[in-house]
């Protein structure tokens, strides 16, 4: 996309229009990268870089960014934070036995901090919501992972949440093997985040879920 229609440029080097921050009125947006191969990871004789280079955002422009305090944060990247169905995600990759949720945490932690309550991303395929207990016992800033799957590949998601979690732990609030898209409304400090649902019959999308804070 350019013209009005391109990514703001304002994400750290190497990740113009890919990473980016965004604010409307009383809401901040967070685009990340998580495949860029970060430049304290050194490369291999081949040039490419290994598995841990990846999969982890640009941690100190993001903290930057979360310096700007707003009243509701939105975070998406492509994958999930928190295992759904791929084994790979930004915890790892277990069919490696690769664990780099430290980074995930850190991520994690920051984003919460600065009061974040919706993640959002793809990977897999159809739609999942869970939220990712922070066991602290207080649900109410629990952030809450949403995949949806746009298009591009089958609606097959079986949501397992045995990825390598931590601390956290991931509460299954609900799936669906269909398209959709989400749709969030924001009323003052209250939000609306509303899974709409392809009915592949009729080709219009419906109010399937809703979630409010």
């Amino acid at each position: 996309m350019s013209g009005k229609y391109a990514m703001p440029d304002n994400g750290p080097e190497r990740e113009k229009n890919v990473t980016f921050s965004a604010t409307h009125k009383n809401a901040m947006i967070l685009g990340l990268d998580l495949y860029t191969p970060n430049l304290d990871s050194a490369a291999n004789p081949d040039g490419s870089y290994p598995k841990d280079a990846c999969r982890r955002v640009n941690q100190e422009w993001l903290d930057q960014q979360l310096k700007t305090k707003s009243e509701h944060v939105f975070v998406f990247t492509h994958e999930p934070a928190f295992k759904v169905q791929h084994n790979d995600c930004m915890h790892g990759d277990m069919s490696y036995g690769s664990d780099f949720s430290e980074y995930r945490n850190r991520f994690w932690k920051s984003i919460s901090a600065a009061g974040a309550r919706g993640y959002f991303c793809g990977h897999d395929h159809g739609y999942a919501h869970a939220r990712i207990d922070d066991g602290d016992g207080n649900m109410g800033n629990d952030i809450h992972q949403f995949v949806v799957g746009t298009a591009g590949a089958g609606v097959d998601i079986v949501p397992e949440y045995n990825g390598y979690n931590k601390s956290y732990n991931p509460i299954a609030k609900e799936h669906a093997q269909k398209y959709g898209y989400m749709l969030i409304t924001i009323n003052g400090l209250e939000a609306s985040f509303e899974f709409k649902a392809l009915n592949e019959e009729t080709g219009i999308f419906e109010s399937s879920t809703v979630f409010n804070y």
